[in-house]
């Protein structure tokens, strides 16, 4: 449960605020991405755990999937166009998933 949570909070802080500065000018984008990453965060730690196939397919596959229901989320509750709000979520996919990889070989 705690490296859940660390890791959670690492997601986060990563990809608010990369939806905050590069996302739309929308007075709620930050609690928008929140609600995203809290829907979808938990269903990638436990699809990780629980499919099967190499790490890096199962890797790919939930950022995969992570990434195209967040994109659904910044497209209707922020208005963005389709493959704006797919850029957006790629990036701050990307970017979180890079920094709390790189975390994770430093510890």
């Amino acid at each position: 449960m705690i490296a859940w949570l660390l890791s959670f909070v690492a997601t986060c802080a990563v990809e608010l605020a990369i939806v905050w500065w590069l996302g739309p000018p929308h007075r709620r984008r930050v609690p928008v991405a929140f609600v995203a990453q809290l829907g979808t965060h938990p269903i990638v730690w436990l699809a990780m755990a629980a499919l099967p196939g190499s790490q890096i397919t199962r890797l790919a596959s939930v950022e995969l999937w992570a990434t195209l229901v967040e994109a659904a989320v910044y497209k209707r509750f922020l208005g963005m166009r389709g493959r704006d709000a797919f850029a957006l979520s790629a990036l701050a996919n990307a970017a979180s998933l890079l920094a709390v990889a790189s975390a994770a070989f430093v510890v």
